[in-house]
């Protein structure tokens, strides 16, 4: 009884996580996320099954012995509320990870049938085995599903999280390796059955369970490499810590240096750029987070790294910054919150700690659920984590790094839609019928809620609200990098992804237009001993673009790279007080709406429409908040617009060759683009 309660217990267990885990791929991107929730499932079903099989066993004259068959189908059953439970999808599409998705989903309920339909028609002929003295073969059977349940797991991640594309020669020869194992694992079931020697397996099930937290350091999470660092043999170099902090929708306005100090303050951005050189006219290559993140960590253009797209990821051509200071010998994590940087879009190249926050650690199964009941603080939920949360995560990681050369990148999920501060953060009393938080940006974009003027300005009351929050925030980062000693010698850049709109030209959010409340943020960068050397704030006037990031650090850090591999030249020279060259900054990649690009020169801002050719022009210089185009009594300058970004587009495209970079995408799963329609990103 004991053993077939465990069998059961283990199996509704890996089953649980293996329909999870084709819902949520992300929430299980490492491989150490897979054990807790199943054994807290198993232990749950095993608690539950022992009494019923007690008393069931009472209650049969006289009691049978064959236990697998109750098993089995007990185990139907509670198999199939778990996969209600979960929303196995059911309608297929031309999607191929939701085909397979759904063939695994089926095959997992066929087998269960046929296993069930088997078992029960079996019944006299395991009786008369039993009469022999020997083990039933269906007993034998049903003892291998732990096992048998644990390769298809196992399968099934690297299928998901390790083998792209999914139908490819590397999935092939998984596939293949599954149907060896499985058919082994049979076979030294069943040979054991005359010999009752087949129980060594199900407790090798656990142990490999138990063991599975040891994973990461031969098998890596998607995306993540675990290569140890090379040495820089000698090299000269400088800094030791390069910190670059990234913070989602964050425009250049919420910022309180950035708007001369008027309002409610951002005290610790802004001391930090008294440390360092604020790049007053930064702009970001994207109206998203997705292109404008990858162009900030690999130094090259949307219209170069291709993605693009909500399908998007990163090709494996391209070469990280994070990469790049690995092969000098600096320790590489990023702890980011975002759904849209999880392992599965390749950001992770170059990173020997890809920590993605975006869901939780250990996955959305019921056995997850069950911990976080259990343990909310050691297991937290869908809600997790806060911007506290994700701060005190780094400052655990320096507190076991900071003797390291490292490179951290952190990125911040708020000040994102929804605005929902921390009361503390805000600023005077809501607008009437509103409250502390708000979640409705995407019913706003389609129109179904229209704000009063009051409600719109307490919506930016609470957006900046958020962006104190972050503040205080970064000021944690600060002080911990401080106290360890960390902070005079260390380079560390600050900067967004991207803006937001509050009805500037009618709308709200990002990714929708390119205009300069999307494209203008905040850029910071604090030089090693910048406070011994001068103490008094820099300021860089000349328009720059946060692409220049990655090829900055680089100079700042002493690692060689060739120029004419990035899209934007290096600030270093800046840094030193030396004012750049003027450029054109383009950003293109805008997602909803329309396909529109931008270019600024001189104080100028062109945009046009690649679906339709409608052009816009905007004179920074007696229009700073773009709400005049004069591109119809401005034929020239239309014209130079065009041939910039004309320019621009040849130069991506022999740059995107030079460096072997296709467009490289796949589909996301239907729990993340669910996450993304809630978001307002997707309808």
């Amino acid at each position: 009884m004991i053993r077939t309660g465990l069998t059961l217990a283990l199996v509704a267990g890996i089953t649980d996580v293996s329909i999870a885990l084709l819902l949520r791929p992300e929430g299980f991107s490492r491989l150490t996320a897979l054990p807790a929730p199943i054994l807290a499932l198993a232990a749950l079903v095993f608690a539950l099954f022992l009494p019923a099989a007690w008393l069931a066993r009472q209650a049969a004259r006289p009691p049978h012995r064959d236990q697998a068959v109750t098993g089995l189908a007990v185990f139907a059953g509670v198999a199939l509320t778990i996969a209600l439970l979960a929303g196995v999808p059911l309608e297929p599409t031309a999607n191929p990870h939701t085909l397979y998705k759904l063939a695994l989903s089926l095959g997992i309920g066929g087998a269960l049938g046929v296993a069930t339909f088997a078992a029960l028609a079996a019944r006299a002929g395991a009786a008369r085995e039993a009469r022999h003295g020997q083990t039933p073969m269906l007993e034998i059977a049903a003892r291998a599903l732990p096992v048998l349940g644990l390769e298809v797991l196992l399968v099934e991640w690297t299928a998901i999280l390790q083998v792209d594309p999914l139908f490819s020669a590397a999935g092939a020869l998984l596939a293949g390796a599954l149907g060896i194992a499985m058919l082994a694992t049979l076979a030294i079931y069943l040979s054991a059955a005359r010999t009752r020697a087949a129980d060594w397996a199900l407790a090798a099930c656990v142990v490999t369970l138990a063991a599975m937290p040891l994973a990461p350091r031969v098998w890596p999470a998607a995306g993540v490499s675990v290569s140890a660092p090379v040495s820089a043999q000698g090299v000269a170099r400088a800094p030791r810590h390069i910190v670059l902090i990234s913070v989602d929708t964050l425009r250049a306005d919420a910022v309180s240096v950035y708007r001369g100090g008027s309002g409610r303050s951002t005290p610790a951005i802004d001391a930090l750029a008294a440390d360092g050189v604020r790049f007053e006219h930064a702009y970001a290559p994207a109206p998203w987070t997705l292109p404008s993140l990858v162009s900030l960590v690999t130094g090259v253009a949307p219209s170069v790294h291709h993605a693009v797209g909500f399908d998007a990821r990163l090709d494996g051509s391209a070469t990280t910054l994070a990469e790049r200071l690995s092969g000098r010998g600096y320790y590489t994590a990023a702890i980011l919150h975002n759904d849209l940087l999880s392992p599965i879009r390749n950001l992770g190249q170059g990173f020997d700690h890809y920590e993605d926050l975006g869901a939780p650690w250990f996955g959305e199964s019921l056995g997850a659920s069950l911990l976080h009941r259990l343990s909310p603080a050691r297991f937290p939920g869908k809600d997790w984590p806060s911007t506290a949360d994700h701060t005190q995560l780094v400052i655990d990681w320096l507190d076991r790094n900071q003797s390291r050369d490292f490179f951290l990148w952190v990125h911040y999920f708020d000040p994102h839609a929804p605005y929902a501060p921390p009361l503390d953060y805000l600023d005077g009393a809501p607008a009437p019928g509103m409250g502390a938080a708000f979640e409705g940006q995407k019913e706003t974009l389609e129109g179904f809620v229209i704000t009063t003027s009051d409600e719109r300005r307490w919506v930016r009351s609470l957006y900046d609200a958020e962006a104190r929050y972050v503040d205080a925030n970064v000021g944690r980062i600060v002080g911990a990098l401080k106290q360890r000693s960390l902070y005079d010698d260390a380079l560390v850049v600050f900067t967004a992804d991207h803006g937001e709109e509050f009805w500037e030209h009618g709308s709200l959010g990002h990714g929708h237009s390119m205009y300069q409340e999307l494209l203008q943020v905040p850029l910071i960068a604090k030089l090693p001993a910048s406070r011994r050397r001068s103490g008094m704030a820099t300021v860089v006037a000349t328009p720059v673009s946060t692409v220049s990031v990655t090829p900055t650090v680089l100079d700042l850090a002493g690692v060689p790279y060739s120029p004419r591999d990035m899209s934007a030249a290096s600030l270093a020279p800046a840094l030193d007080g030396t004012a750049p060259e003027p450029t054109p900054i383009v950003s293109t990649a805008q997602m909803l709406f329309d396909r529109r690009e931008t270019v600024l020169f001189d104080h100028y801002r062109y945009i046009v429409s690649t679906l339709d050719g409608r052009v816009e022009l905007y004179d920074h210089a007696a229009d700073p908040g773009e709400q005049r185009s004069i591109a119809e009594s401005s034929p020239q300058l239309v014209a130079r617009g065009a041939a910039l970004l004309a320019a621009h587009s040849a130069e991506a495209r022999t740059l995107a060759r030079r460096l072997g970079l296709q467009d490289s995408t796949r589909a996301i799963d239907e729990a993340t683009l669910r996450r993304l329609r809630s978001l307002g990103y997707v309808k």
